[in-house]
């Protein structure tokens, strides 16, 4: 609120302030999720391999538009599957489609409203009892990723989007064959905490 207010003010006086809201999570924040899926599609050109999946933590929904759009944009077959780490799916679903579609807008090509909802694959039950909350699966998500690949994971975002991603893949429900790519967007690392 006093961002939006300070922004107000400044523009009172003449100003031209640009407010960014929480994650970056519009249209305007989310065409660098719109370029960032183009780099995968070249990384695929450039290596001769093919994603069947991405899976991104999704909480301000900045992401996961992005990368919706990118798919729409470019006919990637593929999915992308957001691990919801604050809300409910179905509610999640609606605050992506509203970015998606700011989105589209920005860059002048819009897309219907129900093939933007069939692209939004969200996923809510690796959310635990909710936002920050802890969940046994991101402990071990985390653990796993530091003591197998060496890399870092959040409690908040990344931890819970790897605990979907390990889970999705040990049910099956993202086959063995399949080539997936996690999307790892950081978030606070509380080793350091």
């Amino acid at each position: 609120e006093t961002a939006i207010q300070l922004a107000n003010d400044l523009s009172e006086k003449g100003k031209k302030p640009y407010y960014m809201g929480v994650g970056g999570s519009n249209g305007r924040g989310s065409v660098g999720y719109v370029k960032a899926f183009q780099a995968v599609l070249d990384y695929e050109e450039a290596n001769h391999l093919k994603f069947d999946n991405m899976v991104v933590a999704s909480g301000s929904a900045g992401t996961q538009a992005g990368l919706v759009a990118g798919k729409l944009l470019s006919g990637w077959p593929g999915q992308v599957i957001g691990i919801t780490v604050s809300r409910d799916r179905a509610t999640q679903a609606n605050k992506i489609l509203k970015i998606v579609q700011e989105t589209l807008e920005i860059i002048q090509n819009p897309i219907e409203a129900s093939l933007i909802r069939e692209a939004i694959l969200t996923n809510d039950e690796y959310l635990g009892a909710g936002y920050r909350i802890n969940t046994p699966g991101c402990i071990e998500a985390i653990d796993t990723f530091v003591k197998t690949e060496g890399i870092f994971l959040d409690e908040v975002y990344t931890g819970k989007a790897a605990a979907g991603l390990i889970d999705l893949c040990r049910t099956k429900k993202i086959p063995s064959t399949h080539n997936t790519l996690f999307f790892h967007t950081g978030g606070n690392v509380q080793l350091f905490e």
